[in-house]
């Protein structure tokens, strides 16, 4: 057996042997903490449909388990037609099916799969400004395509069907046409008529013009007015800050052969004819050839005797032109003009010389000046001095004073019987809506109606005219200056006891708004008109081709209240 101080010999030999027994152990080498030793990604959304973003987050942890903060992760796709980085973690999808997502740092890496689903149309909806048009009329539906997420998409896939192909169509472009009077319905269906669909139930009346999404408030009114009142055509234009904004005609231009009124179709405006002689007097006015303060009659007397028999009453010759113009003349009541008439009617007069001496001898019933009333005689008395002062008769002088230089040729009196009006002249409905003889005899009442009545246009023409006269066109100052403009707003309390509403110069004058509104109405044998000049910047023009014993009166201001107006101008046109 070994002692024991044998082995304590041979241990301490043997670690003499290695080294040394008094010398340190090497430390142990620990692993970086901000080295990346594996990334996990999360976040993949529940479901996936094509147009979507999403966001992924990356979990990146060292050796130990411990998540690196503020690690730089680096993100990629190898499927880029169908998957695009959109920022650090965010991604699109772009096209349906699988797509790959890889996520880096430093050595570690993790991918994962994402699977998209194709968009599809989940809901249709289709509207328009209007579902009044008239024929003629195209509008874009704004079709409005979303698809399972409630995101707009485009249409396509989607078809369209007309329930009566002959009232409505859809053009290549997308647009709603109208074809024809009816009423038919636009239905839009995806899919193949799987999917979702919509409808619009559209009314088309006759008409023409350019559609004006801005303005429909207008075709649904004039058109309400006019089956109210059994009125078979009309014709509305829209002026605002001297741009025509629209024009357009409604309904059929005769009963009895019912082709649409056109922009073109001329009309009688009745008395409305009133403030363009009106216009015509203030332009000699301006030039120093006549004066407010005229006694026109005291002029005539020396042209124009009254009939055998008869006398004038001495106050006529004073009444002065602004009197007249104001209808202030002494008359109490309109039998003036139904003198007039039966010079047409009884005594066969042919010639408006002979009907005003007809007028000559009818009494005064007031001192001029001190009394209001309208009649038709005031304004032949005007149109006779015209003619007097310019040698000219007033339908030649007020084509050449008014109409030419606002560039208007079709503007003319117009004539009584059938065979000598215009071409483009609609026909005219009495009171039961029907043409008759009273409407077309060759009786001269255009010729009895003259200057106060006679003139036959288009409702633009009318602006043209009015925006000519009182506003200018660019580059050109108005014919009428503004200090004559301003006598149209005189009033005479004497006779006008209403500070707000009152006749002006040849112009119903109302001032209790914002601003000054001048208008008047015309009723010529079978039609019915009204002109609107508003000096906040918006002028109409109505005519129609019925009268119905004062009930068509109809205002088409409130309408016009609360436009957002288009920029476009039609008088370009």
């Amino acid at each position: 057996m070994l002692s024991r101080h044998f082995l304590v010999l041979v241990f301490v030999l043997t670690s003499a042997a290695c080294g040394g027994g008094d010398s340190p152990t090497d430390p142990v080498q620990e692993p970086d903490p901000s080295l990346p030793a594996s990334l996990t990604l999360s976040g993949a959304p529940a479901s996936l449909v094509v147009g979507d973003t999403f966001q992924l987050a990356a979990s990146v942890r060292n050796e130990q388990g411990t998540v690196i903060q503020g690690a730089a992760v680096t993100w990629s796709s190898p499927d880029g037609d169908r998957l695009a980085v959109v920022s650090s973690g965010r991604f699109r999808s772009l096209a349906p099916g699988p797509a790959r997502v890889v996520a880096s740092a430093g050595g570690a890496a993790d991918t994962l799969t994402v699977d998209a689903d194709p968009r599809v149309v989940s809901s249709l909806h289709a509207g328009v400004s209007s579902s009044l048009f008239l024929t003629g009329d195209r509008e874009d539906p704004r079709l409005e395509v979303r698809d399972q997420r409630g995101r707009t998409m485009e249409a396509a896939g989607v078809t369209w069907s007309v329930t009566d192909p002959a009232v409505l169509t859809v053009t290549p472009d997308g647009l709603v046409e109208a074809l024809s009077p009816g009423t038919a319905e636009v239905r839009w269906e995806a899919s193949g008529g799987s999917g979702p669909s919509t409808a619009l139930e559209i009314r088309v009346f006759p008409g023409s013009g350019p559609r004006v999404p801005e303005l429909v408030v207008v075709d649904s009114a004039v058109v309400a007015w006019m089956e109210a009142f059994s009125v078979p055509g009309a014709q509305v234009a829209v002026m605002r800050e001297g741009r025509l904004v629209l024009s357009r005609g409604y309904g059929i231009q005769s009963v009895d052969a019912p082709d649409p009124v056109l922009e073109e179709s001329l009309f009688r405006i009745g008395s409305v004819s009133k403030p363009l002689t009106g216009l015509a007097f203030l332009r000699l006015v301006d030039q120093g050839i006549a004066g407010l303060d005229d006694r026109p009659v005291e002029v005539l007397l020396d042209h124009y005797t009254p009939l055998s028999g008869q006398t004038v009453d001495p106050r006529l010759p004073t009444a002065t032109a602004r009197e007249i113009l104001r209808h202030q003349t002494g008359y109490g009541s309109r039998e003036v003009d139904q003198v007039a008439w039966r010079a047409v009617w009884q005594h066969g007069a042919t010639h408006i010389d002979e009907v005003y001496r007809h007028m000559l001898g009818r009494q005064l019933d007031h001192d001029p000046g001190t009394y209001y009333q309208y009649t038709n005689k005031n304004t032949k008395t005007i149109a006779r001095y015209i003619e007097v002062l310019t040698g000219t008769d007033i339908e030649s002088f007020t084509r050449e004073a008014l109409m030419a230089p606002a560039g208007v040729q079709r503007m003319a009196f117009g004539r009584s019987g059938l065979e000598d009006r215009d071409p483009m002249e609609v026909r005219y409905h009495d009171e039961t809506g029907a043409t008759s003889a009273l409407m077309d005899a060759s009786d001269h009442v255009m010729m009895h109606w003259d200057a106060s009545g006679a003139w036959i246009g288009t409702a633009s023409d009318v602006l043209r005219v009015v925006r000519t006269a009182l506003e200018g066109t660019p580059g050109t100052p108005p014919l009428l200056s503004p200090g004559v403009q301003e006598e149209v707003m005189g009033r005479n309390p004497a006779a006008s006891p209403s500070p707000t509403s009152f006749m002006g110069l040849h112009w119903s004058v109302n001032l209790s708004g914002s601003a000054p509104v001048w208008s008047h109405t015309g009723a010529a044998r079978g039609s019915w008109a009204r002109l609107s000049y508003d000096h906040a910047g918006t002028a109409h023009m109505l005519v129609s081709n019925r009268h119905s014993g004062g009930q068509l009166n109809f205002v088409l201001d409130p309408f016009l209240a609360n436009v957002d107006w288009p920029e476009h101008d039609l008088f370009d046109r």
